[in-house]
């Protein structure tokens, strides 16, 4: 069942907007209403929401009254506002509201799809609070469980690293300074001789004095917050963190993998084979090439030819598991066989091109070509990939949708 969002919002116009937006920007069902009643009568009838989106001055219900009535019935909250004042921002700490919105643009629209993805996401993560005072730890608990992360609490570092040698996907640790047992940088200290940056997030949360902040920045910590911190600060630094390291993996994916197929690509398919030709004595190449796929193109479209390569590398991921096995370009893979033997590659080989050509993709039935060479240390490198290739022209020649071996 799709999970639902509910938008409380008096202006039929903006509403609408915020609904056909919402429809095309978020995998979700969509209920609107215009009034307190409306969606006291909405959630009466089934209050299964993920989260609503919530206008502070309605008709009738004009002092924010819908907020406390939607909070009541565990739904995640965002305000819809005009203006930002000292009230609004006194809701929003004191209250678990995930965020405020101001309805002035397109953009602050935009923001509210953003964070309901990254609230959808935010549910993989784990968080681990590690500080001393309880007041502080259940604050910070409370502001991240309103962004819906997993959260674990310690209250010191030795804590922490029991918590994360049973946790060891824990994500990103929120660390006071001064604490009994293991203070903060020594917590931070141990950390880093197992885990960097982008495989485990270090916030550190403490007074400033001292240099404080650049010891930590300087020896391993991914950011710094300050005391006294807002509620905001919290949730912008951990969120923009998390998207650091993220987007630091997915750097770092990208120069080993190809982002469509997630199989490696083009550049690590060459430099393993170089580097296992450097020390091995033998090992088989093949070159694939999907048949007619600039046909299939121009015939029925980008989109059903983007469905004949995912295929493809579908059954040449599940069917070659622990080979390197890499896309080379549009149609064209590449399979590295040094774990098995060459006769058994030919085997293997001849195999997958029977199970392709005999699977339809809507009005297709896609074929492969495939070039087999050998390596050993009779030739060159160059000369090995070179052969492969002219076997795979070879295949084409001789009529498509089979094996030859050079």
């Amino acid at each position: 069942m799709r999970e639902r969002v509910l938008i409380v919002e008096d202006n039929k116009s903006l509403a609408k907007l915020i609904a056909k937006k919402m429809n095309a920007n978020v995998d979700m069902d969509v209920v609107v209403a215009h009034s307190y009643a409306q969606a006291v009568d909405a959630i009466e009838d089934n209050d299964d929401f993920f989260i609503a989106l919530l206008d502070l001055n309605l008709p009738d219900a004009p002092d924010g009254e819908i907020v406390d009535y939607v909070l009541s019935k565990n739904i995640l909250a965002i305000i819809l506002t005009g203006s930002v004042d000292e009230n609004l921002k006194k809701i929003f700490t004191q209250k678990n509201i995930v965020d405020y919105v101001l309805k002035d643009s397109l953009d602050a629209i935009n923001y509210i799809f953003d964070t309901i993805n990254r609230l959808c996401k935010n549910r993989n993560h784990k968080v681990m609070i590690v500080e001393p005072s309880m007041g502080v730890r259940n604050q910070l608990k409370e502001i991240l469980n309103s962004q819906l992360y997993k959260v674990f609490t310690a209250a010191h570092g030795e804590e922490a690293l029991n918590y994360l040698n049973d946790n060891p996907d824990i994500k990103l640790i929120l660390t006071a300074y001064n604490m009994p047992v293991i203070d903060g940088f020594e917590l931070m200290r141990q950390i880093r001789q197992t885990k960097n940056k982008n495989s485990l997030g270090l916030i550190a949360v403490a007074s400033s004095d001292n240099d404080v902040a650049a010891k930590f920045l300087k020896n391993g910590a991914n950011d710094f917050i300050s005391i006294p911190f807002s509620k905001e600060e919290i949730i912008y630094r951990v969120d923009s963190n998390l998207k650091a390291m993220q987007d630091e993996i997915d750097i770092q994916m990208y120069k080993k993998y190809d982002p469509s197929t997630k199989l490696f690509n083009r550049r690590y398919f060459f430099a393993y084979a170089k580097s296992l030709a450097a020390r091995s004595g033998e090992f088989g190449i093949a070159i694939i090439d999907i048949d007619g796929l600039r046909a299939i193109n121009a015939k029925f479209g980008f989109e059903l030819c983007d469905r004949v390569i995912m295929h493809v590398a579908s059954i040449l991921k599940s069917e070659l598991k622990g080979m390197v096995v890499a896309r080379l370009s549009g149609g064209e893979f590449g399979v590295i066989f040094d774990k098995i033997g060459f006769d058994e590659a030919i085997k293997v080989m001849a195999h997958i091109r029977s199970k392709i050509a005999n699977l339809a993709i809507s009005s297709v039935t896609p074929t492969i070509s495939v070039g087999i060479c050998s390596f050993d240390t009779n030739i060159k490198f160059d000369q090995a990939i070179m052969n492969g290739y002219k076997a795979l022209q070879k295949a084409k020649k001789n009529g498509k949708n089979r094996v030859e071996i050079l």
